[in-house]
């Protein structure tokens, strides 16, 4: 609904099951920008991120600034707020849009 291409759509599962690390590397190294679900981990600095897991310093997103963090209670919101959730999608994939970004 974003026009942002979900780099696992032809992963069964993938909506939220857990992933191996070098599928997930593979097809995220090079993405414009990665939304990651941290499990509850509040993560808010990139080096709370890197502390997780420095190979995400390699990432195009991690570099270009657009590799978020979200914490996995945000999937609780997904069921109760899906329109709002989807906004906050729309804002990250497509920050121009919405005048976030110069």
């Amino acid at each position: 609904m974003i026009k942002g291409e979900y780099f696992f759509n032809d992963i069964p599962g993938t909506g939220g099951s857990y992933m191996d690390k070098e599928t997930f590397y593979e097809r995220a190294m090079n993405a414009d920008v990665v939304i990651l679900h941290t499990m509850g981990k509040n993560i808010t600095t990139k080096e709370q991120l890197l502390s997780l897991n420095p190979d995400f310093a390699n990432f195009k997103a991690f570099k270009n600034g657009r590799f978020y963090a979200l914490p996995y209670d945000n999937s609780k919101k997904e069921v109760l707020d899906p329109a709002g959730i989807m906004l906050d999608y729309a804002k990250v994939v497509h920050p121009e849009v919405f005048g976030l970004f110069p």
